[in-house]
């Protein structure tokens, strides 16, 4: 037996039938051909105690002369494919460097072509990243993706990415005709991929946060009114149940779907009306418990008690539980679908908002009702929706603050008009 580098032995190989040289009958070619060993690996000693077995067939080569060719190439091939590490037994190579069908791992270099750098950086991001999460920092592939074509577009991919310079950034995001909307988002996300370059030397420094911001009018974000709240859910009940089931579960979380999907059974804690998902914070994602309000304690029972194991997810095909989550942007679709056209034409009431206005409507009312709540926190709205400051939560969700704002300072009285109260 020869030992290989890393503990494996293996017998010297032979071919059957013995005569495979000097054969030259054709009825040699109805026998089964092939080329055997006997491979050993210590930590399968018990169930291979003597080597297994190996055996390449050479039988789909249909003539003598081929079937000869295939077992030469393999009497002298295969030693070197052990050598390499390949173990037949697992049929995976033990050294992950010879190994065609894995990706070898690269290093950032400066030296690298841009595009290939980028690639890297991004995949450095991701292996930081849990296994658990899904599709982490999806807008930064978007965004990396959108530059490197304009890398292409340009023929800038073949600079290596030392020598890109901030001129050549500027002439990539015109060429990728980035929105004002969408300008200082897409800086934010590039910003991450440079930060990993910067950091292995492969750049000199983040031009991307170095670029002025443009400033956006915002305009009003369309809220979905009581009224159009009630007659929406009571369609949705009608029609679609899963749908409205996911609904009111989400419009009462202060959540976001692509959190929800992600929650399987045994995150849910039916009993202290609590469950376990994993937001994302900045360039963290954190696992973090958040409440089951009464108002839908019985639609989650109720998903809840058909999950039929604890690693069912509950929202998976049509809203139902199952073994796989399902993509959050067929919630946007489905609401399209079945709200913004079906139900406006039903009702005559045209829809215009998108499905979360749902949250925006949520958080907006538990603002307002904070009063009324017994030993509320003032932020109760921005814990519901787990946003690290106020900022976020009174400038994107709660659309009607500001109105409330503008009612209550309307009734501001601090000089009455003597001439007129006199009257």
């Amino acid at each position: 037996m020869k030992k290989t580098q890393l503990g494996c032995s293996y017998s010297e190989l032979w071919v059957s039938p013995s005569d495979w040289k000097t054969t030259k009958s054709k009825v040699s070619l109805k026998q089964e051909w092939y080329v055997q060993c006997y491979y050993y690996d210590p930590a399968f000693h018990d169930k291979y105690p003597k080597g297994k077995p190996i055996r390449q067939k050479l039988n789909k080569w249909k003539t003598l002369e081929d079937r000869r060719a295939a077992a030469e190439i393999m009497l002298k091939e295969y030693p070197v494919l052990l050598e390499k590490g390949f173990n037949p037994i697992t049929k995976k190579y033990m050294i992950p460097a010879f190994n065609p069908d894995v990706t070898k791992i690269k290093v950032l270099d400066k030296d690298l072509l841009c595009t290939e750098a980028i690639e890297i950086a991004w995949n450095n991001i991701l292996e930081a990243v849990s296994d658990e999460v899904e599709n982490p920092f999806e807008d930064v592939k978007i965004a990396k993706n959108r530059f490197v074509k304009g890398l292409n577009a340009l023929h800038f991919n073949d600079i290596k990415i030392i020598d890109i310079q901030s001129s050549h950034i500027k002439q990539v995001i015109k060429c990728c005709r980035i929105t004002d909307g969408y300008y200082n988002k897409f800086l934010s996300y590039m910003t991450k991929i440079w930060t990993e370059l910067y950091e292995y030397d492969c750049v000199t420094t983040v031009p991307f946060k170095l670029y002025k911001k443009k400033k956006n009018t915002s305009k009003p974000r369309e809220i979905l009114q009581d009224e159009d709240f009630t007659g929406v859910m009571d369609h949705l009940y009608q029609y679609h149940y899963s749908f409205y089931r996911y609904a009111m579960i989400f419009h009462n979380s202060g959540g976001r779907s692509t959190e929800l999907m992600m929650v399987q059974k045994k995150h849910v804690d039916i009993k202290n009306q609590e469950y376990t998902v994993l937001i994302k914070k900045g360039d963290q994602y954190v696992w973090e418990i958040k409440v089951i309000t009464v108002d839908v304690l019985h639609l989650w029972i109720e998903i809840y008690n058909k999950c039929p194991t604890q690693h069912s997810y509950l929202f998976s095909k049509g809203l139902e539980p199952g073994p796989k989550p399902i993509d959050p942007a067929q919630i946007s679709r489905r609401w399209h679908r079945h709200i913004k056209t079906n139900y406006s034409e039903l009702s005559g009431k045209k829809i215009t908002s998108d499905f979360y206005a749902l949250k925006h409507l949520f958080l907006s009312k538990l603002d307002e009702q904070k009063f009324d709540i017994v030993d509320a926190p003032e932020n109760i709205a921005q814990l519901m929706a787990s946003h690290r400051s106020s900022r976020m939560t009174n400038t994107v969700y709660l659309v009607n603050k500001k109105k409330q704002e503008r009612e209550i300072m309307k009734r501001i009285s601090i000089h009455r008009d003597p001439i007129n109260e006199a009257i």
